[in-house]
Protein backbone atom coordinates (compact mmCIF):
# COMPACT_ATOMS: atom_id res chain seq x y z
CA UNK A 1 0.00 0.00 0.00
CA UNK A 2 0.84 3.89 -0.81
CA UNK A 3 0.85 6.54 1.58
CA UNK A 4 0.88 9.93 0.92
CA UNK A 5 0.94 12.65 3.95
CA UNK A 6 0.86 15.99 3.47
CA UNK A 7 1.86 18.18 6.04
CA UNK A 8 2.59 22.04 6.87
CA UNK A 9 3.91 23.39 10.14
CA UNK A 10 4.36 26.89 11.53
CA UNK A 11 5.64 27.68 14.77
CA UNK A 12 3.81 29.88 16.67
CA UNK A 13 7.05 31.88 18.00
CA UNK A 14 8.64 31.51 14.71
CA UNK A 15 7.77 35.19 13.85
CA UNK A 16 9.27 36.17 16.94
CA UNK A 17 12.56 35.23 16.20
CA UNK A 18 13.13 36.65 12.44
CA UNK A 19 10.94 38.33 10.24
CA UNK A 20 9.85 36.29 7.08
CA UNK A 21 9.89 36.89 3.69
CA UNK A 22 6.31 38.00 2.29
CA UNK A 23 6.55 34.67 0.70
CA UNK A 24 6.85 32.92 3.65
CA UNK A 25 3.68 33.96 4.80
CA UNK A 26 1.65 33.59 1.21
CA UNK A 27 2.66 30.01 2.35
CA UNK A 28 1.79 29.97 5.60
CA UNK A 29 -1.44 31.31 4.92
CA UNK A 30 -2.07 28.75 1.75
CA UNK A 31 -1.86 25.97 4.60
CA UNK A 32 -3.46 27.79 6.80
CA UNK A 33 -6.83 27.94 4.56
CA UNK A 34 -6.26 24.37 3.32
CA UNK A 35 -6.50 22.73 6.93
CA UNK A 36 -8.71 25.45 8.66
CA UNK A 37 -10.88 26.35 5.72
CA UNK A 38 -11.00 30.01 7.34
CA UNK A 39 -10.16 33.39 5.87
CA UNK A 40 -7.42 35.09 7.49
CA UNK A 41 -5.70 37.61 5.48
CA UNK A 42 -4.90 38.20 1.84
CA UNK A 43 -2.04 36.55 0.34
CA UNK A 44 -0.69 35.10 -2.88
CA UNK A 45 -0.82 31.79 -4.35
CA UNK A 46 2.47 31.46 -6.09
CA UNK A 47 1.29 29.59 -8.86
CA UNK A 48 4.33 28.55 -11.77
CA UNK A 49 3.50 31.00 -13.84
CA UNK A 50 1.68 33.48 -12.11
CA UNK A 51 0.66 34.88 -8.60
CA UNK A 52 -3.55 34.31 -7.86
CA UNK A 53 -4.74 37.32 -5.49
CA UNK A 54 -6.80 36.14 -2.30
CA UNK A 55 -9.12 37.73 -0.84
CA UNK A 56 -12.29 37.14 1.21
CA UNK A 57 -14.15 36.84 -1.93
CA UNK A 58 -12.55 34.36 -3.59
CA UNK A 59 -10.91 32.21 -0.81
CA UNK A 60 -12.75 28.98 -1.67
CA UNK A 61 -9.79 28.57 -4.48
CA UNK A 62 -7.89 27.80 -1.83
CA UNK A 63 -8.47 24.01 -1.49
CA UNK A 64 -9.80 23.60 -4.69
CA UNK A 65 -6.25 24.73 -5.96
CA UNK A 66 -5.32 21.96 -3.02
CA UNK A 67 -7.97 19.22 -4.32
CA UNK A 68 -6.17 19.60 -8.43
CA UNK A 69 -3.11 18.91 -7.14
CA UNK A 70 -3.75 16.54 -4.86
CA UNK A 71 -6.28 14.91 -7.56
CA UNK A 72 -3.44 15.22 -10.03
CA UNK A 73 -0.90 13.39 -7.44
CA UNK A 74 -3.34 10.37 -6.55
CA UNK A 75 -4.55 9.81 -10.36
CA UNK A 76 -0.46 9.52 -11.37
CA UNK A 77 0.08 7.34 -8.27
CA UNK A 78 -2.82 4.94 -8.04
CA UNK A 79 -5.28 5.59 -11.16
CA UNK A 80 -8.93 6.54 -11.32
CA UNK A 81 -9.48 3.73 -9.02
CA UNK A 82 -8.13 4.98 -5.31
CA UNK A 83 -10.27 5.41 -2.43
CA UNK A 84 -9.63 7.72 -0.05
CA UNK A 85 -9.72 7.46 3.90
CA UNK A 86 -9.10 10.75 6.19
CA UNK A 87 -7.48 10.65 8.98
CA UNK A 88 -9.57 12.13 11.85
CA UNK A 89 -8.11 15.59 13.71
CA UNK A 90 -8.48 16.23 17.24
CA UNK A 91 -12.28 16.62 16.86
CA UNK A 92 -12.70 12.90 15.17
CA UNK A 93 -13.77 11.19 17.92
CA UNK A 94 -15.87 8.51 19.22
CA UNK A 95 -19.70 9.93 18.22
CA UNK A 96 -18.82 12.75 15.61
CA UNK A 97 -20.51 12.54 13.01
CA UNK A 98 -17.57 14.13 10.59
CA UNK A 99 -14.59 16.33 11.49
CA UNK A 100 -12.15 18.76 10.01
CA UNK A 101 -10.28 16.39 7.48
CA UNK A 102 -12.83 14.94 6.22
CA UNK A 103 -14.40 18.10 5.46
CA UNK A 104 -11.13 19.63 4.04
CA UNK A 105 -11.33 16.11 1.50
CA UNK A 106 -14.51 16.83 0.39
CA UNK A 107 -14.40 20.40 -0.21
CA UNK A 108 -11.25 20.40 -1.81
CA UNK A 109 -11.72 17.33 -4.33
CA UNK A 110 -15.19 18.73 -5.09
CA UNK A 111 -14.51 19.58 -8.52
CA UNK A 112 -12.00 17.09 -9.15
CA UNK A 113 -12.42 12.78 -10.63
CA UNK A 114 -12.51 12.26 -6.86
CA UNK A 115 -15.30 13.51 -5.59
CA UNK A 116 -17.26 10.94 -4.95
CA UNK A 117 -14.08 8.09 -3.81
CA UNK A 118 -13.89 9.17 -0.02
CA UNK A 119 -14.47 6.69 2.45
CA UNK A 120 -15.57 6.64 5.67
CA UNK A 121 -12.85 6.62 8.64
CA UNK A 122 -10.79 4.87 10.44
CA UNK A 123 -12.08 2.45 12.90
CA UNK A 124 -14.05 4.48 15.68
CA UNK A 125 -13.14 1.64 17.82
CA UNK A 126 -9.73 2.82 18.09
CA UNK A 127 -10.70 6.63 18.10
CA UNK A 128 -10.15 8.59 21.63
CA UNK A 129 -13.13 9.26 23.36
CA UNK A 130 -13.01 12.76 23.93
CA UNK A 131 -11.12 15.77 22.30
CA UNK A 132 -8.79 15.97 25.81
CA UNK A 133 -7.60 12.36 25.27
CA UNK A 134 -6.31 13.32 21.86
CA UNK A 135 -4.78 16.12 23.46
CA UNK A 136 -2.88 13.95 26.19
CA UNK A 137 -1.75 11.89 23.29
CA UNK A 138 -1.86 7.77 23.50
CA UNK A 139 1.30 6.60 25.98
CA UNK A 140 -0.33 5.57 29.10
CA UNK A 141 -3.39 6.70 28.13
CA UNK A 142 -5.79 3.64 28.03
CA UNK A 143 -9.10 5.14 29.88
CA UNK A 144 -9.38 7.04 26.51
CA UNK A 145 -9.90 4.18 24.38
CA UNK A 146 -12.69 1.47 24.92
CA UNK A 147 -10.68 -1.25 23.57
Amino acid sequence: MKVHFVCGYYSDLAHKKKRRPEIYWDAYFYVWGVKVGSYKRNFFIQAADRKIGVTLKNFSVVRKMFGRFAAQQIQKDWGLDAELVPVPSKDGVIGATTFRTSTMLKEALSTTAFKDRQLGWIAEARLPKTASCHRRGLKGQKDCFDR
